[in-house]
């Protein structure tokens, strides 16, 4: 069954999220395909890696909450800009039409705060963000200070993901 989901700031995402798959060339495919354009707008990653992770519709893909806790399953999401948070609704207005960072960001805060008390561990990684005040954003967002990553080139950033990828396996390995 297929659901078509407009995305936030009243457009359409041009590719389409790509359910949880342990397809590992399907996933470096994806990547392969994604292009950056247009504004920053953190809640709409948030919020999107938030569902995928879920076991409920629009991806059915994640493990329910329960189960995660009876089976000792952690759940984990990484929130990765390469820019601040430009766009947001204006208070009061029902839809994203507004340059409203303050908002944004007060949003963004909320999201980590609900995703990390729903159990969930939250890294970030700032890819070449010079705005100290988003990075203390992603810092705070970060499950711990440790989570948080600055890159400021490709090696760094493949150096973060491998980081987060050490922490997560040893994490399995563990249980």
């Amino acid at each position: 069954m297929s659901y078509s989901i407009p995305g936030v700031m009243n457009e359409w995402c041009p590719n389409e999220i790509t359910p949880l798959t342990s397809d590992k060339a399907r996933l470096a495919s994806e990547i392969v395909g994604l292009n950056a354009s247009g504004n920053t707008y953190l809640p709409a990653g948030l919020i999107w890696g938030w569902r995928t992770l879920s076991a409920e519709l629009p991806y059915a893909e994640g493990v329910s909450d329960a189960i995660a806790v009876q089976d000792n399953i952690s759940k984990h999401l990484i929130l990765m800009t390469d820019g601040v948070n430009v766009t947001s609704k204006n208070v009061g207005e029902a839809k994203h039409t507004g340059w409203n960072p303050a908002e944004g960001n007060r949003i963004t805060r909320e999201l980590c705060t609900n995703i990390k008390d729903a159990g969930i561990t939250v890294y970030t990684v700032a890819f070449q963000v010079g705005d100290a005040g988003t990075q203390a954003l992603l810092r705070e967002c970060a499950t711990a200070p440790a989570n948080a990553f600055d890159a400021d080139n490709a090696q760094e950033l493949a150096a973060s993901f491998e980081k987060i990828a050490a922490k997560v396996a040893a994490i399995h390995l563990s249980k």
